[in-house]
């Protein structure tokens, strides 16, 4: 099946993009032929996707003792009231009390070397942006407008998610990963044999329903982890079709701008991360950043300095790669 979603990936439309080219394939081409022909002559959904997976997926969160219904109903209150406008300075006093118990579990989670405390956390985390998509997926097929308390829980859970996602990263041992010094060094293309792969008569494919597995998973290599995360807060903030590579090489030329400047680099080194994030100098130097960026992705863009509540997320995902960054001499 990964052969089959390389390819539908590499035909998907895009503003400007009217060509797809496919250098080769890795594989076997008795793999590739089986790949595509399970797929050829037709495909079904036995199974319909349950609604009732956001329920238990609710329930599960709410379990947690993370945040409390009183806190959900107030920012609620806030969230949806025409006569005041959502400033983020507002925001953040709403979503304090809850973000502040989940760092207090999980900084005593690390303290005590706790790792299956700090996997729950990790996962709950994980829990929220897969609430937040399956709710967003299901609205357009089922309707819940009945349900105040899932409307008002994907709302809340949609702004906190950034917040407790910077927690994690902060907590984490600054060694767990480094990706600042990957860099495409050489590439190479060579004549492979050509191959003639004939379809016909496959057999019908059957796909499982959509998040028939959510809220099952487990923690897993922290690197790996941490990237998927950036990738869910990236995707959760911005709209449009661009892809993950897309989103992360972004975020990281925005990072890499950062890294030239020497000032930011000692003020990283000699500071905290709460003091080197509240620097002057440092929100000036993302916000020309993701200008000169302009040129690599205009949409990107234009998100981050029209809408501020994209705006004001995307500045912390940086602050965080650039302390990182500076941490490790990158």
């Amino acid at each position: 099946m990964a052969t089959v979603q390389t390819l539908s990936r590499l035909n998907r439309t895009y503003p400007g993009k009217d060509w797809t080219v496919v250098l080769d394939f890795v594989n076997d081409p008795e793999e590739v032929l089986a790949g595509f022909l399970k797929y050829y002559t037709s495909a079904s959904l036995p199974e319909v996707t349950d609604p009732n997976l956001i329920y238990a997926l609710q329930v599960k969160l709410d379990s947690q003792d993370i945040y409390l219904d009183s806190e959900i109903n107030a920012f609620a209150t806030f969230w949806w009231n025409p006569k005041k406008g959502q400033t983020h300075f507002q925001l953040q006093r709403l979503l304090q009390p809850s973000s502040q118990r989940f760092k207090v579990q999980y900084r005593d989670a690390f303290q005590t070397e706790d790792k299956t405390a700090k996997d729950a956390l990790e996962l709950f985390v994980k829990d929220l942006a897969s609430f937040c998509k399956l709710f967003e997926f299901l609205c357009q097929i089922f309707d819940y407008s009945g349900d105040s308390e899932l409307e008002k829980r994907y709302a809340f859970f949609k702004e906190i998610y950034p917040i407790l996602s910077g927690i994690i990263r902060e907590g984490r041992s600054i060694e767990d990963i480094d990706l600042s010094d990957v860099r495409l060094s050489h590439h190479s293309i060579r004549q492979r044999d050509p191959y003639q792969m004939v379809l016909g008569g496959g057999t019908v494919a059957e796909f499982p329903p959509s998040f028939g597995e959510l809220g099952s998973g487990t923690a897993r290599d922290p690197e790996r982890v941490r990237l998927l995360e950036l990738i869910e807060q990236l995707n959760l903030l911005f709209e449009g079709e661009l892809s993950d590579t897309d989103l992360v090489n972004y975020a990281y030329g925005v990072r890499d701008k950062l890294m030239e400047n020497g000032t930011l680099r000692s003020q990283a080194r000699a500071n905290t991360k709460q003091q080197f994030d509240e620097s002057d100098e440092l929100r000036d130097a993302i916000l020309t950043a993701v200008e000169e960026q302009n040129e690599v992705n205009s949409d990107l863009a234009r998100q981050v300095l029209n809408d501020s509540r994209v705006r004001d997320a995307f500045m912390q995902i940086i602050r965080d790669l650039a302390y990182e960054g500076f941490l490790k001499g990158a």
